[in-house]
């Protein structure tokens, strides 16, 4: 079994110092996502072969489950 990990990319840098800027940059995200979805999803989430200290037990149960129907 190889693990990875499927993952919505999207950030800004910010200075966490700033409140205002940090309220902004959670703003963005969230029209980001309002003006990609439903169209151009998939450019934001990513999947990544990343097994380093994880674990099948990392599964969420929910998508075990998936896979006992198979």
């Amino acid at each position: 079994m190889k693990l990875g990990r499927v993952e919505v990319v999207l950030d800004y840098i910010v200075d966490l110092d700033n409140p205002d800027m940090v309220q902004h940059a959670k703003d963005a995200i969230f029209s980001d996502i309002g003006n990609i979805y439903p169209n151009d999803l998939d450019t934001i989430i990513h999947v990544n072969e990343d097994g380093h200290g994880l674990e099948e037990s990392d599964i969420p149960e929910f998508l075990r489950e998936d896979e006992d129907d198979d």
